[in-house]
């Protein structure tokens, strides 16, 4: 998780002691660990037993097609994450590589691959992160004492417009509607037959 907080603490440019360990609640820095941990937290995917997608290698003949890498569509997993056959056996790869979702085995594996485990939404949990931060900054002074000027302004529409850009990136949310003045299909009489493999309202 300490990487996976790191990278997100970059992005916000939060920049105290980047290269040192962080303590729980870091005092150089303007956001704590667990603040970090919180929002990646509120951000986060459980995967449960999801299949990865084999690569296949094509070594020199007489060998054929091997299957020795696995990937995962998302990132940025957390590190405690397990592989299992198809029976849920525990698989041991040769190589891990979280932040792209890439796993390696030393043979060829000709079986499904699932992976248990959590990944992260970095672009959301740093939006999240600026617009709090911005939030106090907000609260903060902007006064001017005659030609002195005393603001913060520009640093939080600075934060805000970082927020932004990093929300454009981040994961789709999806929500299901229901409307409560329609009656269902089903309520209405009317049920779904397959027709040509594909289903149509009867």
């Amino acid at each position: 998780m300490q990487d996976l907080i790191l990278r997100t603490r970059r992005m916000i440019f939060d920049t105290a002691n980047l290269e040192g360990t962080f303590p729980e609640d870091d005092m150089l820095c303007a956001r704590s660990n667990q603040e970090i941990q919180d929002c990646l937290d509120a951000n986060r995917i459980d995967a449960w037993y999801e299949l990865l997608l084999p690569a296949a290698t094509r070594p020199a003949l007489p060998a054929g097609i091997q299957f020795k890498d696995f990937y995962h569509q998302e990132g940025n997993w957390e590190a405690d994450a397990t592989l299992t056959d198809a029976s849920y056996n525990i698989l041991t790869p040769l190589t891990s590589d979280y932040i792209v979702g890439h796993w390696s085995f030393a043979d060829s594996i000709n079986y499904a691959v699932r992976i248990k485990g959590k990944y992260y939404d970095l672009y959301g949990a740093a939006a999240d992160l600026l617009e709090n931060w911005a939030a106090e900054l907000k609260l903060q002074f902007a006064f001017s004492l005659g030609r002195d000027q005393f603001k913060l302004t520009d640093q939080f529409e600075s934060l805000l417009t970082l927020a932004d850009r990093y929300r454009l990136r981040q994961r789709p949310t999806f929500v299901h509607l229901e409307r409560s003045d329609m009656a269902s299909d089903q309520e209405a009489g009317f049920l779904d037959y397959p027709i040509n493999g594909l289903y149509e309202g009867r």
